[in-house]
């Protein structure tokens, strides 16, 4: 293995074996278990399982040397960092990048479009908040009207209450039929 002779905040590329690789930066490694800093979070692999540790420059730390040449003002470098963020897969440096340039431009389009805000009457919102205001409520992994809502739980209430009284309807039915064949019973020793 070449773990021992790769530097660990320079090492970037891990190597698996049986095939893929993890990118980003090593920031710990002991006797059995490697971390890799990946963007969106951190992996730690079973040495076991890895091949190779390539030493190279990763996006992360390239992200990382990008980000601390923009001063907080700058919304047009953080917005260009972000893209390239995005086209890298770094989806958590891309919002922070996006946030930097909504706290220099709180109107630009493009920063609340990556962070998934709408123009609600001329104010940038999350989108839960442009559909609270909307008079919109969330149900079932989606955003209804209150009358919707209101129409969707009346219809709940009754599919469950006819399928309670379908239930029901079975169980006297069974109890029925448990009785017929109890009393064809009795009928048969009384013979």
């Amino acid at each position: 293995l070449v773990l021992a002779a790769a530097p660990l905040s320079r090492a970037d590329e891990i190597q698996l074996r049986g095939g893929g690789r993890i990118s980003g930066v090593v920031v710990e490694k002991t006797d059995r278990t490697i971390t890799i800093e990946t963007g969106p979070g951190r992996v730690t692999l079973p040495l076991s399982l890895v091949e190779t540790v390539v030493d190279s420059r990763s996006v992360i730390e390239v992200w990382q040397e990008r980000s601390r040449a923009l001063s907080d003002g700058d919304a047009q470098g953080w917005a260009a960092l972000a893209r390239w963020a995005e086209a890298q897969s770094l989806v958590t440096q891309a919002r922070a990048a996006w946030q930097h340039v909504l706290s220099s431009e709180p109107q630009n389009t493009e920063a609340n479009a990556a962070l998934d805000r709408v123009l609600l009457d001329g104010t940038w919102r999350t989108r839960e908040d442009a559909n609270r205001a909307q008079g919109l409520v969330p149900f079932e992994g989606r955003w209804v009207s209150r009358a919707e809502h209101d129409a969707l739980l009346e219809q709940q209430a009754a599919e469950s209450a006819a399928a309670r009284s379908q239930r029901e309807a079975e169980i006297r039915l069974r109890e029925a039929e448990a009785r017929v064949r109890e009393a064809e019973a009795n009928a048969r020793e009384a013979e």
